[in-house]
């Protein structure tokens, strides 16, 4: 099904996405994804205190 994906990264060998950084990416639902941090589609969510679910 396509949609958003929302989460917090579990693992990483990126320089750009961090252990625990809040990322938004347009890949379906899924439970885990893995993503190049190159794919235009992959985003870090800002710093705040909106919910990730907004994002």
């Amino acid at each position: 099904m396509t949609g958003e994906t929302a989460g917090i990264v579990i693992k990483s060998n990126s320089k750009l996405f961090n252990i625990g950084d809040k990322v938004c990416a347009h890949k379906g639902w899924q439970t885990f994804i893995k993503s190049k941090d190159t794919d235009p589609a992959i985003f870090k969510v800002p710093d705040s205190n909106i919910g990730l679910s907004v994002f």
